[in-house]
């Protein structure tokens, strides 16, 4: 995930410079900047003129374009990848729950599940599969919520701004944004967001229910069997 972590950096970067644009516009208001970010290498005077943003602007479109053609490309390289990665997230997650309720097959024999020996190895495997999916997600999420930011901002320079050349770049500027959207999605299959998680704790859920009744059935018909042989 090292290439969209360079990615949501990039995109960090560009909001910061979009954001110091904002204070030039309404200098009176107090500085919004995060400061826990890296800033961009040439800073912008309070009192900024009108050529300095508009060359700030042209620069900024420039580089987000950019990071618009790398994420797609990224996406285009690893999204098989993503694919089977949460594929196998899911199957190792879901197996890993079960075995911690119900137990799995040692030698043949079924583990007892109070043991807390034959616990504790399922909890690891679902505690690092939980957090290599959570790491994955949120920095996906991460860098395509940067991107939305951008706009916010756009919007916010467009409202305290009084230049007409501003004004002319923001409005370029959104429409470049609304045309250049970024999304990390699976091989095409989903999105890779905080909403795949929600998909994710509801489809584990639902197959645990399944095999439930499932397990109860069996279990009843067992019951009847054997109280019906005892009999005879």
């Amino acid at each position: 995930m090292t290439q969209f972590e360079n990615q949501l950096i990039h995109k960090q970067a560009i909001n910061e410079k979009l954001l110091a644009i904002y204070e030039t516009q309404n200098h009176h208001k107090p500085k919004v900047i995060r400061q826990n970010w890296a800033q961009l290498t040439t800073p912008i005077p309070s009192g900024g003129t009108s050529s300095i943003d508009i060359k700030t602007f042209i620069i900024l479109r420039q580089l987000y374009d950019r990071l618009c053609d790398n994420s797609r490309q990224l996406n285009r390289a690893f999204s098989l990848q993503l694919l089977f990665t949460f594929g196998n997230a899911f199957v190792v997650i879901f197996c890993s729950v079960y075995g911690c309720l119900f137990g799995y097959v040692v030698n043949g024999q079924i583990t007892d599940r109070t043991n807390i020996k034959y616990f504790f190895l399922p909890f690891v495997v679902l505690s690092v599969a939980i957090l290599k999916l959570l790491l994955m997600v949120f920095s996906c999420e991460n860098m395509v919520g940067e991107s939305r930011l951008t706009g916010s901002i756009i919007q916010k320079i467009s409202l305290t701004t009084q230049q007409r050349q501003i004004k002319d770049m923001v409005q370029e500027f959104s429409l470049q944004l609304m045309h250049q959207s970024i999304s990390i999605t699976a091989f095409g299959f989903f999105n890779v967001d905080c909403t795949l998680l929600q998909t994710i704790v509801g489809a584990v859920t639902t197959y645990l229910i399944i095999l439930i009744q499932f397990d109860l059935t069996m279990t009843h018909g067992d019951n009847l069997l054997n109280s019906q042989q005892s009999t005879t």
